[in-house]
């Protein structure tokens, strides 16, 4: 495999807790980045019981630190590879969650040295993975400060930056918009690449009922606005229904022999790099 040389070092970061199924496929895309001498891997696993640290030594030879021992949460865990970390940006991979291909270090890496001045926070496109097939997203950080535009494993902040401010361990779902809106608002420099970063697998627990009512609660707080539950779920409600209403109307336009308007989950085949 061919190595790409340069300065600059990237440091990913990857928590992950009784997670035997995801793991590997997360390592094999990490280690196998063409940009790897670049790179510092770290795991930061939550005391997993299911088989998910017996798979993580089969690579530790490879990875720069591995610390198995429980937490106080997928936050606290992140905090603490942020506290071993010594790239010049940081990046977080998480059990389940992929690089889109094996070059995605190494264009990040092409992309910030032909900038003419260092951003704090890179942002690239995402492709989430869901249950019936994939969509890719690009970044938006237009949506700042009101909304993260992005997600945090096509994000890439700079190691002081994260290594000075860590996350807001108070909460448990949106830490990562929480980080990025305060950093946004100190006045760091963002900068966008068009490039897919990540394939990110939209299951988690900010995706669940419960998950996603404790995620908006937490996202008004942020904002400075009423977390009561009777507006959280107002909020749940309005985006089932817009939903729902994409999809009525979908099929509407398909019994009717009309075009729809968009397929939203297809093929991973069919993204294709920007």
């Amino acid at each position: 495999m061919e190595q790409v040389k340069n300065n600059m070092k990237i440091t990913v970061i990857t928590v992950c807790y009784n997670a035997a199924s995801d793991i590997e496929q997360t390592l094999e895309s990490i280690l196998g980045q063409t940009a790897i001498d670049d790179m510092e891997v770290i795991v930061i696993d939550g005391g997993s019981t299911d088989g998910t640290v017996e798979k993580i030594r089969r690579y530790e030879s490879r990875l720069t630190r591995f610390i198995s021992e429980p937490d106080k949460g997928i936050y606290n865990a992140m905090n603490k590879g942020i506290a071993l970390s010594t790239g010049d940006y940081v990046n977080f991979m998480n059990a389940g969650d992929t690089f889109f291909d094996s070059r995605v270090i190494a264009d990040v890496i092409a992309g910030i040295n032909d900038m003419t001045e260092r951003p704090d926070v890179v942002y690239g496109a995402t492709v989430f993975r869901y249950p019936d097939g994939y969509a890719g997203q690009l970044s938006d950080i237009s949506l700042l400060p009101d909304h993260m535009g992005g997600c945090h494993q096509s994000i890439f902040v700079a190691g002081d930056v994260i290594r000075r401010e860590k996350f807001d361990e108070s909460y448990r779902i949106s830490a990562d918009f929480e980080l990025i809106r305060r950093i946004f608002n100190a006045g760091a420099r963002f900068a966008c690449l068009d490039k897919y970063v990540a394939i990110y697998n939209f299951d988690g627990v900010s995706g669940s009922g419960a998950g996603r009512l404790r995620g908006v609660a937490e996202r008004r707080r942020i904002r400075g606005m009423s977390d009561s539950q009777l507006l959280c779920r107002i909020d749940v409600a309005r985006a089932e229904a817009g939903i729902m209403r994409r999809r009525l109307t979908d099929r509407l336009r398909a019994l009717l022999h009309m075009k729809v308007q968009a397929q939203p989950h297809v093929p991973l085949d069919e993204i294709v790099r920007l």
